[in-house]
């Protein structure tokens, strides 16, 4: 079951993301700050879901969400090892690697829980485990490495990155207005 607070924050992180009310260049720039960080904000909406899912008792539903939440956590993954830590790698070896790291530590963990999923063993404290171990992981991204590329990435690059996030956020968009329709 989706919370009404997750369904306004989606919602809301998908007006925001596609507004266009700044001038073409200024919007490409602002729309790629934007988008990484509400990758982030996006997923901890939905780990929200899955441990309101955990809490309230609804295996099938905590099932549902933790399965959406492993698929967009690794798009989410992927991406930035994709497009952000190569080049990242060519000014900062060491802090890109420990990105990397750190990924594939989340991998474990969300591995580990996902088979406890299936089982129906996982606690909603497990969940709540991860969630604080991604807030710690998204921090240090958005202070470097989302940093780096704002200032850094060329337009190629830029535009990449930028298509990747509103694929998903087109993605995302649906979600909500799905979500919200079969809402009472």
């Amino acid at each position: 079951m989706v919370s009404a607070i997750s369904r306004r924050h989606e919602t809301c992180c998908v007006r925001h993301m596609t507004s266009t009310n700044a001038p073409a260049a200024e919007t490409e720039r602002a729309d790629l700050r934007t988008a990484l960080g509400s990758e982030h904000q996006r997923l901890h909406a939905l780990f929200r879901e899955v441990v309101d899912a955990f809490e309230s008792g609804s295996r099938e539903g905590a099932s549902v969400r933790f399965a959406e939440l492993e698929r967009d956590l690794e798009a989410h993954l992927r991406m930035e090892e994709d497009e952000i830590f190569p080049r990242l790698a060519r000014v900062d070896p060491r802090e890109a690697q420990a990105l990397r790291d750190e990924h594939d530590r989340i991998r474990e963990v969300v591995t580990t829980l996902g088979v406890g999923v299936d089982l129906h063993a996982t606690r909603a404290s497990a969940v709540i485990d991860l969630v604080r171990m991604l807030d710690q992981h998204a921090k240090r991204e958005d202070a470097l490495a989302y940093r780096w590329a704002d200032a850094n990435l060329d337009e190629p690059a830029r535009a990449s990155l930028l298509a990747r996030a509103r694929d998903r956020l087109a993605t995302l968009e649906a979600r909500v207005k799905l979500a919200g329709a079969s809402t009472p």
